[in-house]
């Protein structure tokens, strides 16, 4: 694949969203395709024609669903992001009984990490590029609400299971703060800086800024 410039202006969007079966089949073709190819091989490898070859739709047709390449990668990014998700709420929507804060905690930032490694290995240079669009879509890991400011009714019912550690008067408030801190220090570890390969314990880090933030004790000035 040829060496992209980027610039905001550019369009990751759709021309247009299927509708018929046949429509929904080719796109669905064109993103395991794309999908494939840069698990298999890289970003190098994919280019128009041959993912025009490989997934059987013609150029034409790609080009009536895709405004560009890009935006079919963007596409698969924004595909994968939703399961990775989905996978990721459904682990963290419980606490078991022996499991303590830092220890929730600890597996939340893993498994946030993850997720954003996950996808920079697909594309760095669309997810690195286009981070705030990809971050907008979900108001932050944790959260099961897509409006930004709502807290995250999984994480608050989590929360509420350490209510005698959690300093904080209101659980929304916490689990707001959580997630937001839990999305902003993820992404400067791995897509902002690279922290991991200079401190592998970055993730313990987090998990542990996020132990003082809940159970901070508060004064009264």
């Amino acid at each position: 694949m040829e060496t992209m410039e980027l610039t905001k202006q550019d369009s990751l969007q759709p021309r247009k969203i299927p509708r018929q079966k046949r429509s929904i089949a080719l796109v669905k073709a064109l993103q395991e395709t794309c999908l494939r190819i840069l698990k298999q091989e890289g970003t190098r490898a994919l280019t128009v024609s041959r993912l025009a070859e490989e997934s059987g739709v013609a150029v034409t047709s790609i080009y009536e669903y895709f405004p560009t390449i890009e935006a079919v990668i963007a596409a698969v990014l924004r595909s994968e992001r939703e399961s990775l998700v989905r996978d990721y709420l459904d682990v963290l929507a419980v606490s078991t009984e022996s499991e303590t804060l830092r220890a929730y905690l600890l597996k939340a930032v893993r498994r946030s990490i993850s997720v954003r490694q996950v996808l920079i290995e697909l594309h760095p240079e669309i997810y690195q590029f286009y981070i705030d669009e990809f971050d907008a879509t979900v108001a932050g890991p944790l959260d099961g609400d897509d409006a930004i400011g709502i807290a995250s009714p999984r994480l608050r019912r989590v929360i509420e299971q350490f209510r005698h550690e959690v300093t904080f008067e209101s659980l929304d408030d916490a689990a707001y703060l959580t997630a937001r801190l839990l999305q902003a220090a993820t992404r400067a570890v791995v897509v902002d800086r690279n922290l991991l390969s200079a401190d592998p314990g970055a993730d313990q880090r987090i998990a542990a800024m996020l132990y003082s933030m809940l159970t901070a004790p508060v004064t009264e000035q």
